[in-house]
């Protein structure tokens, strides 16, 4: 089976974590990756691992809010947009 592009752009994600690339790139990389190839969880958990280590990261965050939003059903939390805070 070939690769598609969220396929290889995992590997090469992957790849630079393991050779220790520093900062949140190579995590954002391999959840946006695993969401676009559909496996939310697995980019849920990536991104959970993402925010131990850089709990500051504002687009790890961000894409943890978006994809919590994504795998959340109807009625499964209640909805605060209105609660005025």
């Amino acid at each position: 089976r070939a690769l598609g592009k969220p396929e290889r752009a995992l590997l090469a994600f992957e790849r630079a974590r393991a050779l220790g690339e520093e900062g949140s790139g190579p995590t954002l990389g391999i959840a946006l990756s695993r969401a676009e190839m559909h496996q939310m969880g697995e980019a849920l958990q990536v991104v959970k691992e993402g925010l131990d280590r850089y709990p500051q990261d504002r687009a790890l965050r961000t894409l943890y809010e978006d994809l919590l939003r994504k795998t959340r059903t109807p009625g499964s939390a209640p909805d605060r947009s209105g609660s005025g805070r």
